[in-house]
């Protein structure tokens, strides 16, 4: 069981892998990257073979993200509450906690009908589960911060007499929180300029005509890719016929502020979800503890 406290590490190590891959396969070859230099990474895990990379390798490492979240989170903040310096407010303090593990939940399961459902062939559902998924980890990410924060300046209880006083968890996270708070600002502005503000200044995104310079020297991927005829794809093929393929072209440098914040703020998770290895010792510790005091009891 005590291996378990890298559970946080295997997933973002496994998320890590995925994504360092399917970029990989995108920047090799005459591969298609959307006419800028740094594709969004929902394109670059749309095409097989980065697919199946994306759908199987990241609904794994989220699975594995999605048990520290159910198992492992709720029942650090109940050890720490009993066992550490948590005042009268740790009852609030721990609804708040549990919100926000619910929350990483629900948005771990929208993250896997992004790896699964691609850009090109089911377009609205892939968007409105990254919308998803953003949003609730926006919110989770700052109330798991604002909870660190308060339990690492915590006052401590009065101890009753002849108790002697319990052993604290919270020095792991002398270093974390303000790590934590850093990382949940720098995501925050990066999934601003990522959705709202490059939802307002990014161009209209367009459907790759079959007549495209790209086309022209990859003739049977672009059939492959090809839009059944007739098919205006929703009125994103202006010059039909066209690809299922995003053009990203017509306004390179505002795409590419996108893709860049897209990118800063997948970090900043991996990073975050990375530092749950603290609560996951204090966990351990904290029980390793109260099982030394029941045995000393008995």
């Amino acid at each position: 069981m005590r291996c378990l406290r890298w559970l946080p590490l295997f997933g973002v190590g496994l998320w890590a892998v995925v994504l360092l891959t399917v970029e990989i396969i995108a920047q090799t070859d005459d591969r298609y990257k959307g006419g800028i230099a740094l594709p969004y990474i929902s394109d670059t895990g749309a095409i097989p073979p980065g697919y199946y990379v994306f759908s199987i390798g990241g609904s794994s490492a989220t699975a594995l993200l999605f048990a520290q979240q159910l198992f492992l989170s709720p029942r650090y903040i109940s050890a720490i509450s009993s066992t550490n310096s948590l005042a009268a407010s740790s009852r609030c303090l721990k609804g708040w906690w549990y919100t926000a593990c619910a929350l990483a939940c629900v948005a771990a399961v929208a993250l896997i009908l992004v790896t699964w459902f691609d850009t090109y062939d089911s377009e609205d559902v892939h968007f409105y589960s990254a919308a998803t998924f953003f949003l609730l980890t926006a919110i989770a990410l700052t109330v798991f911060t604002v909870c660190s924060t308060a339990i690492y300046f915590a006052k401590p209880r009065p101890l009753q007499s002849n108790t002697q006083p319990p052993k604290t968890t919270t020095p792991s996270m002398a270093t974390l929180w303000p790590l934590k708070l850093a990382m949940t600002a720098i995501f925050w502005i990066s999934v601003i300029i990522y959705l709202p503000i490059g939802s307002v200044v990014a161009c209209e995104s367009q459907r790759l005509p079959l007549d495209s310079d790209y086309c022209a020297r990859n003739e049977d991927f672009c059939e492959d890719m090809a839009l059944p005829e007739g098919d205006d794809a929703g009125g994103s093929c202006e010059e039909p016929p066209c690809t299922k393929l995003w053009d990203y072209s017509d306004c390179p440098g505002t795409t590419l502020m996108s893709t860049i914040s897209q990118l800063v703020s997948v970090v900043m998770l991996i990073g975050y979800q990375a530092t749950f290895i603290s609560e996951n010792t204090a966990l351990f510790h904290a029980e390793q503890a109260m099982g030394s005091r029941a045995i000393v009891t008995v």
